[in-house]
């Protein structure tokens, strides 16, 4: 169990993920959610892909849409930069 909890409290993205990451886009377009996190990433902004597991597990049918989620402190930055390539929206 220690050696599992060494491992968790290493990880930096059970910090992230801890720390309330704040929802941007929820889609079930695979390619537009690699677009956004490309768009996102040269902005210098670091995104993580929630519910992606899920939406693997249904077959690919289109039920359950992926959630692309920033940190609180980035959210500003990257709703500008999708406002900006017009992009900030749900589908």
């Amino acid at each position: 169990m220690a050696v599992f909890l060494r491992q968790v409290l290493a990880n930096a993205s059970f910090w992230r993920i801890s720390c309330g990451m704040m929802t941007l886009v929820r889609t079930t377009n695979a390619v537009r959610l690699s677009f956004l996190q490309a768009l996102l990433a040269d902005a210098g902004i670091h995104t993580e892909v929630f519910d992606g597991n899920i939406s693997a597990l249904e077959g690919g049918i289109g039920v359950f849409p992926r959630r692309l989620v920033v940190l609180p402190s980035q959210q500003l930055a990257a709703e500008t930069v999708l406002r900006d390539a017009e992009e900030f929206y749900d589908d």
